[in-house]
C-alpha cells in the first residue's frame, strides 16, 4: 500500500505460507455475484482473464499448457450464449490475455511474437 500524497510504501501484503504458488499470475481479480450464465469445456489451460470485445460481444480465451494432441489457441465464444465461434491457432503457448483494439485481435506468444488478427 502506498501513501496517496507521497507514494511512500506504508504497508505490504504477503502470500501466506503454504500458498506461495501463484496459480493466477497475470490475471485480474474477478468478482462473481450469481449463477453461471454458460460453461464450455476447454482442451487446454486458460492463461490470464478472458477478454470481451464490447462491440461484437466476442469473448476471447487464451489457452496454453495443452495435453498431448491438443494445440494452443485463442478460443472465441459468443459472450451472451457461450456458443463457440472458432479458434485462432497459435504456433506455441499464448503468453498473455489477448486484446481487442482497432477492430483486430492481438495475441502475444511465448515465441516472442505479437500477432494482429483481422476478422
Amino acid at each position: 500500500m502506498l501513501n496517496a500524497s507521497t507514494l511512500a510504501r506504508v504497508d505490504k501484503w504477503t502470500v501466506p505460507a503454504g500458498q506461495q504458488e501463484d496459480l493466477d499470475f497475470g490475471s485480474s481479480p474477478t468478482l462473481f455475484t450469481g449463477a453461471f450464465g454458460w460453461q464450455q469445456a476447454l482442451p487446454c489451460g486458460v492463461i490470464g482473464t478472458p477478454v470481451v470485445n464490447a462491440l461484437t460481444r466476442v469473448l476471447a480465451v487464451a489457452q496454453a499448457n495443452c495435453p498431448t494432441g491438443a494445440h494452443p489457441s485463442v478460443r472465441l465464444f459468443n459472450e451472451d450464449t457461450g456458443a463457440p465461434l472458432g479458434a485462432v491457432a497459435s504456433a506455441g503457448d499464448v503468453f498473455a490475455q489477448p486484446i481487442f483494439a482497432e477492430g483486430k485481435l492481438f495475441v502475444a506468444g511465448e515465441a516472442g511474437r505479437l500477432i494482429a488478427y483481422s476478422p
